[in-house]
């Protein structure tokens, strides 16, 4: 049930409420200011909320398709948005994968095989809302091979 779109379009129509509202506002005061103190393939942990709520501002360039291994988590609800740069993300539902590496408790990760999926472009100010159902290959390159500044906000799950 990925949601994919403008950052500014999903707050217009108010869709969210409580945490996921929070961290979709968050991005909205992002600068690239706050990418200033780190380098290119370092990351930098924002707090939003503790471990409720809480943002990792990643430097990068996009990866191959072949080396963007697919991923879900089971404890948090990605907000994967790009502020400068592009890069395509894939999404497959989970229910269409394989398990290739098991979960670890630990980092909320496991990764995948399996479906194709459905190709995203994150452009700056797009923003996809994935839940556990989406299992999603990030970080894969475009034609553009810019540095990324994008930030994952992970939003804990309500048990």
């Amino acid at each position: 049930m990925a949601i994919y779109s403008k950052l500014d379009d999903l707050l217009k129509h108010n869709l969210f409420q409580g945490k996921i509202k929070q961290g979709l506002e968050f991005l909205k005061d992002l600068s690239e200011n706050d990418f200033a103190d780190f380098e290119q393939g370092e990351s930098k942990r924002m707090e939003i909320d503790g471990d409720e709520i809480f943002a990792s501002l990643q430097k990068y360039k996009g990866k191959n398709p072949e080396e963007a291994m697919p991923e879900a988590h089971r404890k948090y609800i990605d907000l994967q948005y790009v502020l400068k740069g592009s890069e395509l993300i894939r999404c497959i539902p989970l229910k269409d994968c394989v398990i290739t590496v098991p979960y670890s408790e630990e980092k909320d990760i496991c990764f995948l095989s399996g479906h194709p999926g459905t190709m995203l472009e994150m452009k700056p100010g797009r923003v996809v809302v994935l839940f556990p159902e989406d299992a999603h290959a990030p970080c894969i390159k475009t034609e553009n091979t810019e540095l990324i500044f994008k930030c994952v906000v992970k939003i804990a799950i309500e048990d």
